[in-house]
């Protein structure tokens, strides 16, 4: 009877040792899926940040140059926005603008977004003209990569007529 005892012991030793080697699998493996989840956030972040870089080049290049009216084209990322600022604006303004005559962001957009997400989630960088967007409560949705939109000159700034 005692072996019988003994040998029930040893079963359930190893049945134990079996969940516990288990549940670490999975603790490793959740692990691993949100470090992957988080560089692919990050890498959302890093292209809009050459994104912008690009776009706020362009714009700036354009509104030197003698053309009335170009084609910019904004390379994403998918769902994400882009919002300007100028320095006498109303609050709240990003982070990122304050202090700057004109910004021109690049943040990701969800249901219940608000200028503070900016901060959060997004890349503002200073630029020398303002970009004026009308529609859309003041900024383009991007809803597809390349994202066309049509600026016009006047008074110093760029003028979004037409998106898409």
């Amino acid at each position: 009877m005692k072996m019988k005892l003994k040998n029930k012991k040893a079963i359930l030793m190893q049945e134990v040792l079996k969940i516990i080697v288990a549940v670490l699998s999975i603790l490793i493996l959740i692990s691993l899926a949100v470090k992957l989840y988080g560089m692919s956030k990050k890498s959302e972040l890093d292209k809009a940040q050459s994104n912008l870089k690009s776009f706020i080049q362009d714009f700036e290049g354009f509104m030197n140059g003698n053309e009335e009216k170009t084609n910019l084209t904004i390379l994403g990322p998918k769902k994400w926005f882009i919002s300007s600022f100028k320095r006498n604006d109303i609050p709240p303004i990003p982070n990122g603008c304050e202090g700057l005559d004109y910004c021109i962001c690049l943040c990701y957009f969800y249901k219940g977004y608000n200028v503070g997400d900016c901060n959060k989630r997004g890349i503002c960088y200073s630029s020398k003209y303002y970009l004026k967007i009308e529609k859309f409560g003041k900024r383009l949705y991007i809803d597809k990569v390349p994202y066309k939109i049509i600026l016009e000159k006047e008074d110093n700034m760029g003028i979004v007529k037409n998106e898409n």
